[in-house]
């Protein structure tokens, strides 16, 4: 059974029914990225379970600013997605996704000291992330599927 856009609805409700869905949202901050790891699912018709998309979900609010911990979770549900789009470096674009999520708190000056970039590193964590981008979208390319460029547009769009 694949994940449905009903799945962050269904998410949504169990962190407010367990006390814990401002927390996950004062802890992201940014809505283009909160429950990201669930549409992403959506996206490459992931047949993980919905409890255990929870738990990825509520992990987040622990353990936000721990690069490896995002590497990890996509590498997790990618398991989960359809053929061949399972076997692509999602730890690539675990990295990717959190540059952009710091990107995007930098920008916003309310939350600038949070961030990992600042004005002397910006470039230089921008060319990073350019490069784990690059790595995801060669993965997905050598993915061998005809479709890969309009699941990509479709990740993108999320952001």
């Amino acid at each position: 059974m694949f994940l449905s856009k009903k799945a962050i609805k269904e998410i949504k409700k169990e962190l407010k029914e367990q006390d814990l869905f401002l927390s996950y949202k004062n802890q992201l901050k940014i809505k283009e990225i909160s429950f990201l790891l669930t549409k992403i699912s959506i996206i490459f018709n992931s047949s993980i379970s919905l409890k255990k998309m929870y738990e990825i979900e509520e992990s987040f609010i622990k353990n936000k600013v721990d690069q490896i911990f995002w590497t990890k979770q996509f590498k997790k549900i990618s398991i989960y997605f359809e053929k061949p789009f399972d076997k692509c470096n999602w730890e690539s674009f675990g990295n990717f996704i959190f540059y952009v999520w710091n990107q995007y708190i930098f920008k916003n000056k309310k939350y600038r000291l949070e961030s990992i970039y600042n004005y002397d590193n910006f470039n230089d964590i921008n060319s990073f992330k350019a490069h784990e981008y690059t790595k995801w979208v060669n993965s997905m390319v050598d993915s061998k599927s005809i479709e890969f460029n309009v699941y990509i547009r479709k990740v993108l769009k999320l952001l």
